[in-house]
């Protein structure tokens, strides 16, 4: 029989997984330090009292600036808040 086998390509982008460093894009050591930590996602929890809150997992939560995390009680045009790339702790998130 002259049937192919069928082959399985992967392809990985090493950049900030395997290397921390994108010497091809111009990013340097601590720019791919400072854009994997930028990358967290800081939330706060909700007090129940809050006019957003909502039981259950996402609706007990919102985004670092307040902007609820559950698309359903956001605006459906906005997106969510930038990421943040201080080196300080938000305010009341967890």
């Amino acid at each position: 029989s002259s049937a192919e086998k069928r082959k399985l390509l992967l392809n990985f982008d090493v950049n900030e997984t395997i290397m921390v460093g994108d010497p091809a894009g111009g990013d340097s050591f601590e720019d791919c330090v400072n854009k994997m930590l930028a990358k967290n996602a800081f939330v706060k929890k909700l007090d129940p009292d809050d006019p957003n809150y909502r039981p259950g997992l996402l609706g007990e939560y919102a985004w670092h600036n307040g902007t609820p995390i559950d698309p359903t009680l956001r605006d459906a045009s906005s997106e969510a808040p930038a990421l943040l790339t201080d080196w300080e702790w938000p305010s009341g998130c967890e």
